[in-house]
């Protein structure tokens, strides 16, 4: 299950331009949005937005409150606009979700554990995926997903989507097929070149023109 994260809106008032204002103060404008309900100019504290955004990221649902209101809604977000320097939250945008509603979002993959298949070739893991892409209803979406390298036991062992253990009333969307980690080693002909190369370079061959008293002899 999602872990469960709270946000207080309160309404806003400034528009436009103006909102530069709010900013300087610490305030960060946000949009609510969605099925059902009217679209709202809202606002939070940066900080605590910053908290917040961190915490949900773009798939964990936000139980979200305004100011003035005695119902609350689950939102998602959905974009960010950042500040290009110091990349402090501009704006932001929820998207209002329903209870019951699939939705589709991608889960962070985090690798975990070690590969007895990479200890035995020499080699290391390479990840090629960083995502996957599930559905199920917001509630049930998992913050991330864990993928196990003891399931790379052989040096020619690769852990596809479908091999990542997902939690129940959840499906994965990403091709079933697609390679999420792989053991990487390198190839013996190129090991061995590279040594051919450097024995060559510690004793380089040195043509001379040859001296005139040589020429002399030889002649």
């Amino acid at each position: 299950m999602a872990e469960q994260i709270t946000l207080r809106l309160e309404p806003r008032t400034v528009l436009g331009k103006q909102v530069k204002a709010l900013r300087r103060a610490g305030i960060t404008p946000v949009h609510l949005y969605g099925r059902g309900i009217d679209s709202r100019s809202l606002q939070a504290p940066t900080a605590e937005l910053l908290r917040v955004l961190a915490r949900a990221g773009r798939n964990t649902p936000i139980t979200v409150t305004i100011a003035g209101s005695h119902t609350s809604d689950l939102a998602m977000v959905r974009n960010v606009q950042r500040e290009p320097v110091k990349r402090d939250p501009l704006h932001v945008d929820l998207l209002r979700v329903d209870l019951e509603q699939l939705i589709t979002v991608e889960v962070r993959l985090v690798l975990k554990g070690d590969s007895p298949g990479a200890r035995l070739a020499g080699g290391s893991v390479a990840q090629r995926m960083y995502y996957l892409e599930v559905e199920a209803r917001p509630l049930d979406l998992p913050h991330q997903l864990e993928v196990d390298l003891a399931g790379l036991a052989e040096a020619n062992s690769v852990l596809r989507a479908v091999d990542v253990p997902l939690p129940a009333n959840v499906a994965l969307v990403t091709n079933p097929e697609a390679i999420v980690a792989a053991i990487e080693v390198a190839r013996e002909e190129v090991v061995e070149e590279a040594a051919v190369a450097e024995e060559g370079a510690a004793e380089p061959e040195v043509i001379r023109p040859a001296r005139a008293d040589e020429e002399e002899e030889e002649k």
